[in-house]
């Protein structure tokens, strides 16, 4: 790869959304999973979408819902694939108005999210060119990370320099926010993080970065957190980098597609191995019209992952190919037939 030693989206005319604020609700998630998918159509169509509406939606399907009935106590890229993909949203920001704790049911979605990739957690400090790959070709990546008591109101803590607006984790617990990479600098000095903290003799040295470098992050705390919204976390974090995705689609007006055919609510939530290197699976569908079938979306959890798809009559029928081909990165994507179907699918026919 070759890559620059620093690039910053903020840099790239109107390719970012506006820094959101959460305020004390828990879907850091949400703001970061349509943050990538906003960041996507930018800057020739900026779009707001409803963090509220996948939030409740996915707080309800997922039972994520807190003891007063309001489902903000978290969740993670996966949910928001699994919301997004069956295109139960993203709407707009207008019609369904952050914080108000309602799904505005019925509403059309304004985007198909047909790909979302996700990429693999970092192996250690140096293990950073697929990010910055993602953020220069693709946009922000949404990562989990974890977040410390006193960031929130840009106090100094362990872990962070309220000063120079930089951050490193170095334990070991669990991640506990979501943000999304924008950008990076190989050379951001690890003295940044000490700008105006507790002095460097007070602070355990393996809570220090050793190393110069550092990605630029945008958060969910409003603009006037951190530098406008925006701070450095170093390489040497432990926890930035993992659990990582980037959502891409078709603004609904421009979709290829009008019906989407998935029903199952909760995405991939798991996955289970057995041995061998092939698999066959097969989802059943009835049409309530005729209608002409143009792709077909699965999950793909390896690298150089390969496929074929067919369409046919029963679960065993594999006589009828329309497409074939190799997935570079692991995610969620959609695959055009590169032919039609030999039998097109007809109202109360079952096709598989």
């Amino acid at each position: 790869l070759s890559l620059a030693p620093s690039f910053d989206l903020r840099d790239v005319a109107g390719k970012l959304p506006p820094v959101r604020d959460q305020g004390s609700d828990g879907n850091c998630w949400a703001i970061a999973s349509l943050a990538s998918l906003e960041s996507y159509f930018l800057p020739a169509d900026p779009e707001d979408f409803s963090e509220d509406n996948l939030a409740v939606a996915a707080g309800h399907d997922f039972d994520y819902d807190t003891d007063a009935g309001i489902p903000y106590s978290g969740g993670n890229y996966n949910m928001a694939t699994a919301e997004l993909a069956r295109w139960n949203g993203p709407v707009d920001e207008s019609s369904d108005p952050y914080g108000d704790y309602t799904f505005a049911a019925g509403l059309a979605p304004l985007a198909h999210v047909q790909n979302v990739l996700f990429l693999p957690d970092r192996s250690g400090p140096t293990d950073n060119d697929a990010i910055k790959w993602a953020v220069q070709n693709e946009g922000p990546v949404y990562t989990s990370m974890h977040a410390e008591i006193g960031m929130e109101s840009s106090s100094d803590s362990p872990s962070f320099d309220a000063t120079s607006s930089s951050f490193c984790y170095t334990g070991g617990e669990a991640s506990n926010h979501a943000v999304a990479i924008v950008g990076w600098d190989d050379n951001y000095d690890p003295a940044n993080l000490n700008a105006g903290r507790l002095p460097a003799d007070q602070i355990p040295a393996d809570q220090l970065p050793q190393d110069k470098g550092a990605f630029i992050v945008r958060n969910s705390w409003g603009t006037g957190w951190g530098d406008g919204g925006y701070f450095y976390v170093f390489y040497d974090d432990t926890r930035i980098g993992t659990q990582m995705a980037v959502f891409s689609g078709d603004l609904t007006a421009d979709s290829p597609y009008t019906q989407n055919f998935g029903y199952d609510k909760l995405g991939m939530t798991t996955s289970w191995g057995y041995g061998d290197e092939t698999a066959w699976m097969a989802a059943a569908f009835t049409p309530t019209v005729d209608s002409p079938l143009k792709a077909a979306a699965f999950y793909a959890q390896s690298p150089q992952t390969t496929y074929d798809v067919y369409v046919g009559a029963s679960l065993t029928d594999r006589s009828d190919l329309v497409a074939s081909g190799t997935i570079a990165d692991p995610g969620y994507r959609t695959i055009p037939f590169t032919s039609p179907p030999q039998t097109p699918a007809k109202a109360g026919k079952k096709f598989y």
